[in-house]
């Protein structure tokens, strides 16, 4: 599983090279492609808002904080936010990963969602598949080759053509479902299959092995399961960073970008003040709790010493975007595609064995290290402009 997530993001970062002399791209605080609007090739676009009500005849990627998609695609729609609909025309297949995600639109082929909350609408149409993992899953409209699903609670209301696998706390058949193959599903609670609901094949509820060998089977499972949620988890995470990316280099553009050139002109000071504040603020932090009325205080250092952590990659993966870019084209390119490309790059990295926790531990030491040295400096212009 991990060779396949070492090759997918490896793949996913060449074809960005590929498409980075045919592209159109958008990115501000609002972006919106008008009704008219008509575009001939792969399409870019992030932003607080990003509507898309035009025409686009290629692949769409969109990162925002709410997306709201009512146009015509013809291609795939890859879309990372807070908010996600999806109400147009898609010919091809839609990947999206968001807070709540609506689908009510016509899709082409097949849908893979991740989210806390996704709804496929009854007036969505699926052609192909549904892949999902979520918090809650409500699925209304019809879907022509099957799902599988992994969420808290499901309920399913439409007709599902082909057959159902669901991992699930709760599942819940309406009235309106119709299985037309099997339906299998684990859980600890039986499903709730309402009167008027049909399965066409078999209901099989998978219980808990009661022997060695199917225990060991199902520890395998379990294992395969806990990799798919590590990759997941794994993918999500390089998306919140790249939706963090395009807020800050929204609201400031400067500071992010001198942040990451702070890496690549002083990677050392970088580093050791990195690891400085890595491993020292833990024992400050453990003191002020010691002292009973520097909790509060403690409490806040905490929040953002886990804030600082979480941020440091950001500014890393935009240096790396960078030189990387840099290397195969002397052009300027979006600093969104810079963050996009240097986030892959960085999945990439952190998925190899043995390697990937010192990349990864590096790379946040830098980017801390980075962004302390760099914020010092900021205080200081500051005072000496008297601004505080």
């Amino acid at each position: 599983m991990r060779s396949f997530l070492v090759v997918t993001v490896f793949l996913l970062f060449l074809s960005f090279f590929s498409i980075v002399h045919a592209q159109e791209m958008q990115s501000g605080n609002h972006v919106l492609l008008p009704q008219d609007a008509v575009v001939d090739q792969d399409y870019f676009a992030a932003g607080e808002s990003v509507t898309i009500a035009g025409t686009v005849n290629g692949d769409v990627y969109i990162a925002g904080g709410n997306i709201d998609v009512t146009g015509t695609i013809n291609g795939d729609i890859f879309a990372a936010g807070g908010t996600v609909n999806i109400r147009g025309t898609v010919s091809d297949d839609v990947r999206v990963a968001g807070g709540q995600v609506l689908i009510s639109g016509a899709v082409g082929k097949s849908v893979t969602a991740m989210g806390g909350s996704i709804t496929i609408d009854d007036s969505a149409s699926i052609d192909g598949s549904l892949v999902s993992g979520a918090g809650n899953l409500v699925v209304y409209g019809p879907i022509a080759r099957g799902a599988t699903i992994g969420a808290g609670t499901v309920q399913l209301g439409s007709s599902i053509t082909g057959n159902v696998l669901a991992g699930v706390e709760q599942l819940v058949l309406t009235p309106d479902a119709v299985i037309g193959g099997d339906l299998t599903y684990y859980s600890d609670t039986e499903a709730q299959v309402q009167q008027g609901a049909v399965v066409e094949g078999e209901v099989t509820m998978k219980a808990l092995p009661v022997d060695q060998e199917k225990m060991n089977e199902r520890t395998e499972e379990a294992e395969r399961a806990m990799n798919t949620a590590g990759i997941v988890t794994r993918i999500l995470y390089l998306l919140s960073l790249y939706v963090m990316g395009t807020i800050f280099l929204l609201l400031i553009p400067e500071a992010t970008k001198k942040i990451s050139g702070y890496i690549a002109a002083s990677p050392w000071n970088s580093l050791g003040m990195g690891f400085l504040i890595l491993f020292l603020t833990p024992v400050l932090l453990l003191v002020l709790m010691m002292t009973v009325i520097g909790i509060p205080l403690a409490l806040i250092l905490l929040a953002g010493y886990l804030i600082y952590m979480y941020l440091s990659v950001l500014f890393a993966s935009y240096l790396v975007g960078e030189k990387a870019i840099g290397y195969i084209s002397k052009k300027e390119y979006s600093p969104f595609l810079i963050l996009l490309v240097g986030l892959f790059i960085y999945g990439l990295l952190i998925s190899i064995p043995l390697i990937g926790w010192l990349v990864s531990f590096v790379a946040m030491l830098a980017g801390m290290g980075a962004l302390i040295l760099v914020k010092r400096q900021y205080l200081s212009d500051f005072r000496k402009k008297k601004l505080i």
